[in-house]
């Protein structure tokens, strides 16, 4: 393994670090998550103990995109982002962007203007006229495309169908990434999606994967939408989280992975709220 080491010292605990590099298929010893990605780094102790072996990282300055504190949530869909994620934000007073609904936003456009959703060109030229921003009206986050409030139809069945092709195209994630490193850029933030991580915030304060088995996740999913009309039947919404997780983590561009550096943290027994104290805890280490 390669090794290098921090040029500074966790402050609150007095350790020295070492950052040791994963490579493809190799697990760090400490007993990380090793993540295939050859410029991934896991936090290992040097002669010194881990901090109660919460995974605390921070890039080397010259890499940093923030200099505030950002929290990235990164998961498979229905695992809580969203619902723990919005919490966290409002107990620290943060601002909360889940990316998925960017993605959501280009395919519900797609569909507005006529754009073929398989049209891989199309789809891209559409994302990169895109100005996205986030905004806050009633105490709820908002999502404002060249300055219209498109949050309201995020939902709408065209779109869930849509968002799976829209989200694997690589010129629509590319274009989406600047933006929401811009959001991001604004302040404090808690944002939550599937590269988070490791690829839109690779610098987070703190990185926590949340995961959960594919039929608790259905469970959650088929509860959130069995109060609307025409809702799916459970097998239908556990067939459709296996197609996404499937989509998600064989698409060649930002798969859906945990970061080397985040801390997994397992969802099935906890409420939303223990699992957002949890990650509130872990702003606290750092």
């Amino acid at each position: 393994m390669e090794v290098g080491f921090l040029d500074w010292h966790v402050s609150m605990v007095g350790y020295v670090f070492c950052l040791v590099k994963c490579g493809e298929g190799e697990a760090p010893a400490s007993g990380g998550m090793a993540c295939g990605r050859e410029e991934c780094w896991t936090l290992q102790t040097c002669g010194y103990r881990q901090y109660n072996q919460w995974v605390v990282f921070r890039h080397r300055p010259s890499d940093r995109l923030t200099e505030h504190v950002t929290i990235a949530i990164d998961g498979p869909v229905a695992s809580g982002k969203t619902t723990v994620g919005r919490i966290v934000a409002q107990k620290l007073g943060f601002r909360f962007l889940d990316t998925g609904w960017m993605y959501r936003a280009v395919a519900y456009l797609g569909i507005v203007r006529g754009v073929d959703a398989a049209d891989e060109g199309a789809m891209t030229h559409l994302s990169e006229g895109l100005t996205m921003r986030l905004d806050e009206m009633g105490g709820r986050e908002r999502l404002l495309v060249d300055g219209e409030d498109v949050t309201d139809y995020l939902h709408e069945i065209q779109v869930e169908q849509g968002v799976p092709v829209a989200a694997a195209i690589s010129g629509v994630r590319r274009a989406l990434v600047p933006q929401q490193r811009a959001i991001a850029a604004d302040g404090p933030i808690v944002m939550a999606g599937r590269d988070i991580g490791t690829v839109v915030l690779h610098d987070a304060t703190v990185k926590v994967y949340l995961d959960a088995s594919v039929e608790v996740r259905a469970q959650r999913r088929h509860a959130e939408r069995s109060l609307s009309p025409g809702s799916p039947p459970y097998q239908n919404v556990l067939a459709s989280l296996n197609d996404r997780d499937r989509m998600d983590l064989e698409r060649s561009d930002s798969p859906l992975l945990p970061a080397c550096d985040a801390r997994v943290i397992r969802t099935d027994g906890l409420d939303a709220d223990e699992t957002a104290n949890m990650i509130i805890e872990l702003v606290g280490r750092v």
